[in-house]
């Protein structure tokens, strides 16, 4: 099952300041699912989206770097295979 975009926030080492040159066109929440924030950042062919408060529409929150969670969720993948492999062994 894929965490939500607050649990993948809560894990995050560092923040990343982004500065926004262009209008903002989309916004995740962080009660959004991470697949749906993807979809939507592969529709629009953005990296990063305003992460904003649903209880407020102008809330900002932070940004979601996509390359950022894809190395994340890369690592983490492989550091669970060689966990498996090695368990099998």
């Amino acid at each position: 099952m894929i965490e939500p975009l607050n649990a993948i926030l809560a894990q995050s080492e560092g923040i990343n300041l982004v500065l926004l040159m262009e209008p903002v066109i989309a916004t995740v929440t962080p009660e959004m699912p991470l697949s749906v924030a993807f979809e939507k950042t592969k529709k629009l062919d953005v990296e990063h989206l305003p992460v904003v408060s649903s209880s407020r529409a102008e809330g900002f929150i932070g940004v979601l770097n996509c390359r950022a969670v894809r190395r994340s969720l890369s690592a983490e993948v492989l550091a669970r295979q060689q966990k498996a492999d090695g368990a099998c062994v």
